[in-house]
């Protein structure tokens, strides 16, 4: 592994522990787990310089300021061993053997014990916890997750900073074939990640990624939110995420040269603005109506504005924009446009054709680069002195082909 990537991986690594290592450092401590699980056991832990959260579990354990000694590591082995005498399936007396262990440096045995633990009771905190720390430092971020995965289950910790901090690692690109490994799996837990991470900014193209990689898996989407998702991404100019996205989830590929999808309005818009993005306010509307094949508008503001638009990709070269109205007589009062523009660099306009007869077309030149990806929107404004009928502006089709 190369140097960045092992530095986003130890960044990974410490997205994913340090907050719930401060969640049982503050008033969940490690030792007031313990004691919880242990309420008839009085445990003193050493102190160990490399774990704030041990620290601070000894000034609040069951009210007793500890002090150092090197009996006390051979005192949690005997109370953890006591207890599981008395009371086999008792986790908590597992993980203070375990514990005891880790405190006398036998790591490998501690991480046995730790884990017989959860075998009993995948609700152990303090063998989560530990385990999560050591997995860290190992540069484990498969087992991390795997933690992650037990904590979600069962309620270890609170399920809103766990999906946090989740959300917050995925703006890693390390993070996302772990991830993707655990969700694939289908857990519990998983409709709660994609309502969750789906609104971070800074995570949304590795959100976009991840998706992808379970779409290929046939994984589906429990939160239903994939066209969330494309709405976001082309949002924050994820443009190439959303168009492989949008093609694994409808499984469509554009037929011949024609680059507008769903031209001719004969299907209802799924994953908007990838397809038809129709728009709604005070004094207009729009829709894609699929039975009569048509996108029909109505405005009653002399103040243009887009009521519908798709985002394209289109390749460098030269095309021909067109439209068609099966009646023209609407656009004497209703002032439209179909027009290209530039997704990026600035937004530049490219060409724009006025609908003034059935039918009209113009050429284009598309030179990629900064405006590989394009708007093609329809814009319309109120041209009469009376307002105009609702649904009575239809258009048939609009399409951008290469030229021949």
């Amino acid at each position: 592994m190369g140097a960045p990537a092992l530095r986003a991986l130890r960044f990974t690594l410490a997205l994913l522990v340090m907050p719930i290592l401060a969640l049982c450092s503050a008033s969940e401590s490690l030792a007031i787990v313990l004691a919880d699980a242990l309420p008839n056991t009085s445990v003193k832990m050493p102190v160990r310089d490399a774990n704030a959260y041990a620290s601070r579990a000894i000034q609040t354990m069951t009210g007793i300021r500890a002090t150092r000694g090197s009996d006390l590591p051979d005192q949690a082995l005997a109370d953890g061993r006591r207890t599981f005498d008395a009371e086999p399936l008792n986790s908590g007396g597992v993980s203070l053997m375990a514990f005891g262990r880790q405190a006398n440096g036998d790591a490998a045995g501690a991480r046995r014990l730790y884990q017989d633990a959860l075998s009993i009771s995948k609700r152990d905190r303090f063998a989560n916890m530990w385990l999560l720390e050591d997995a860290s430092e190992r540069g484990r971020v498969g087992d991390v997750l795997d933690r992650y995965d037990v904590l979600l289950r069962t309620g270890g910790a609170p399920a809103d900073l766990l999906l946090d901090v989740l959300g917050t690692a995925l703006r890693e690109d390390a993070i996302v074939p772990y991830l993707a490994q655990r969700l694939a799996n289908r857990p519990p837990w998983s409709e709660a990640f994609w309502l969750k991470v789906t609104p971070s900014p800074g995570a949304i193209a590795n959100v976009g990624r991840l998706r992808l990689r379970l779409i290929k898996q046939h994984v589906p989407n429990p939160a239903g939110n994939d066209a969330d998702i494309l709405r976001r991404l082309v949002a924050n100019g994820q443009y190439g995420i959303a168009f492989s996205l949008f093609d694994a989830l409808t499984g469509t590929k554009r037929q011949g040269s024609e680059i507008v999808h769903n031209a001719n309005f004969t299907q209802s818009p799924r994953f908007p603005p990838l397809d038809w993005e129709t728009f709604t306010a005070a004094g207009y509307n729009a829709q894609v109506d699929p039975v009569s094949g048509a996108l029909t508008f109505y405005v009653e503001d002399s103040v243009e504005a887009v009521v519908a638009r798709q985002l394209m990709a289109a390749a460098p070269g030269a095309y021909v924009l067109s439209y068609r109205t099966p009646n023209a007589d609407p656009f004497g009062t209703t002032r439209a446009t179909v027009r290209l523009r530039c997704a990026d660099d600035g937004g530049e306009e490219l060409v724009s054709i006025p609908i003034t007869s059935l039918a009209a077309s113009a050429p284009v030149r598309l030179a990629g680069g900064a405006c590989g990806y394009v708007w093609l929107e329809v814009a319309a404004a109120h041209a009469g002195k009376t307002a105009a009928a609702r649904g009575d502006a239809l258009i048939g089709q609009i399409s951008l082909r290469a030229s021949e």
